[in-house]
């Protein structure tokens, strides 16, 4: 049987100056409309490895083989910690899109880096690779040619212009981190 299922992914939200971690959601829907699970860890705040760290956590679910792609909620989380497309494919065997509602200025994220002290992470921003149209979103991918990523990000659509997992992991993750989720409806 083919992969069908995605998973969103998030982070809620944080504290940069009193968390020393955030909670990380995932939400695995089947096609744009039916929730199959929900995954859950914690990564540190501007931690480095962030590809790696979400590929270990993905890789140990249940939900791996039935994955067809995995979509992200922009190429950070956890503040600063930047997530290396390409490697997280490579690590997960999954295609990757990151996924926002406006086009990405890298010159924001690469300022913000170095005012940051994080420097060696600008390489990352930049192996991602250019952002892409598709309706009201901006995406940017691995693992999937732009074209294959359009198609699939357009089936994923649901209530919001993201991709439907990735409005459910939010609004999961900011309902636990907050008590009560926040968000457009």
């Amino acid at each position: 049987m083919p992969a069908r299922h995605v998973i969103g992914i998030d982070d809620a939200p944080l504290d940069k100056f009193a968390d020393a971690a955030v909670l990380v959601v995932g939400a695995v829907l089947a096609g744009p409309h039916l929730l199959e699970g929900v995954l859950t860890t914690r990564l540190p705040i501007d931690g480095p490895d962030a590809a790696a760290a979400l590929a270990r956590w993905l890789n140990r679910s249940r939900f791996h083989p039935l994955l067809r792609a995995i979509l992200l909620d922009g190429i950070s989380i956890a503040g600063l910690s930047i997530i290396d497309l390409p490697l997280l494919h490579q690590l997960t065997g999954k295609p990757v899109i990151a996924a926002t509602r406006h086009r990405p200025d890298n010159r924001k994220i690469i300022a913000a880096l170095q005012t940051a002290g994080f420097p060696d992470r600008i390489a990352i921003v930049e192996r991602n690779g250019p952002a892409h149209a598709c309706g009201r979103i901006h995406f940017t991918c691995a693992g999937i040619d732009p074209d294959g990523a359009r198609l699939l990000l357009e089936e994923q659509a649901g209530r919001s212009r993201l991709p439907e997992a990735v409005r459910l992991a939010h609004l999961i993750a900011g309902g636990v981190a907050r008590g009560e989720s926040h968000g457009r409806v």
